[in-house]
Parts: structure tokens; C-alpha cells; sequence
């Protein structure tokens, strides 16, 4: 579903949708979700995304320290507020998942890191490039 170069990107799944443009990232959190993960929807301007990147579920959870609010079934689930050793406020929507994406913010947001999971058909390393894409934009934007 995404192609990376284009200007926008969209995913559709049961839980979450994520939409991407130039001047955005906008996860849409939604079903059950919404009531484990305490949130409805997260806006990020494109400016503010450091490094979006596809991680093993381990090497991502393995900065995981204490649940703030949400849910966290071990070996399950993950859903909402944490706090981590490098990414101290991280907001994390992952159940059993092999792959994440792992999008690390600067300081000024409300979050440090968020960590999603990409549900097939979908693929994780296209929700990436769509992000870098959106960035390169924004960049392009901001220099003219």
C-alpha cells in the first residue's frame, strides 16, 4: 500500500491508522486501543522526528523500563505510556510482533521514542521510507 516518493502514506488496520504528509506524522489509535493504550491520536510535526527506523521487537523492548499508564502483558503485549533508559517517555501501540517501527523524537515533543506495530499486509520497512520521505520533504520545505 505505501509507495515510497509519494507525498503521502496511509495505513489501515484494526487499532491503528497512520497517516503521513509532509508536514505530519498523525497516528490514529483506534477499537480496543484506545482504551489500553489511553490515547486517541498522536500528531508529530515531520520537523520534529529525528530517525524512523525497523527494529527487532527485542532490541526495541529491551529500553523498556517501568509501564507509566496503559497495558503491558510480558511477552504479549505493550500498549501506551513507558519510561526507558535512553528514551526516557516512550508511547508504544506492539503486540506479538517480530518487527516494530521505532520513530525517535527530538526534545520538544511530548514523547522521546514511539514504537508501533505494522500489521500485515503492511510492511514495516515501507511505513519507514514513507516517514523518511515526509522528512526529506519537510526539509526541502523549510530550505526554500
Amino acid at each position: 500500500r505505501f509507495a515510497p516518493g509519494e507525498s503521502a502514506a496511509e495505513v489501515n488496520r484494526v487499532g491503528l491508522e497512520i497517516i503521513v504528509d509532509a508536514t505530519a506524522l498523525d497516528v490514529e489509535v483506534t477499537g480496543g486501543d484506545r482504551f489500553w493504550g489511553l490515547r486517541s491520536r498522536i500528531e508529530i510535526p515531520t520537523e520534529r522526528i529525528i530517525a524512523a527506523s525497523v527494529q527487532p521487537t527485542s532490541e526495541a523492548r529491551s529500553d523498556l523500563r517501568i509501564r507509566m499508564a496503559g497495558t503491558a502483558f510480558p511477552g504479549y503485549a505493550a500498549v501506551g505510556y513507558f519510561r526507558g533508559r535512553r528514551a526516557r517517555s516512550q508511547w508504544w501501540r506492539v503486540y506479538r510482533s517480530e518487527r516494530v517501527v521505532v520513530i525517535d523524537l527530538d526534545e520538544f515533543s511530548r514523547f522521546d521514542r514511539i514504537v508501533l506495530q505494522i500489521d500485515p499486509p503492511d510492511d514495516p520497512d515501507l511505513v519507514v521510507a514513507a516517514i523518511d520521505d515526509a522528512r526529506a520533504a519537510a526539509r526541502q520545505r523549510a530550505a526554500s
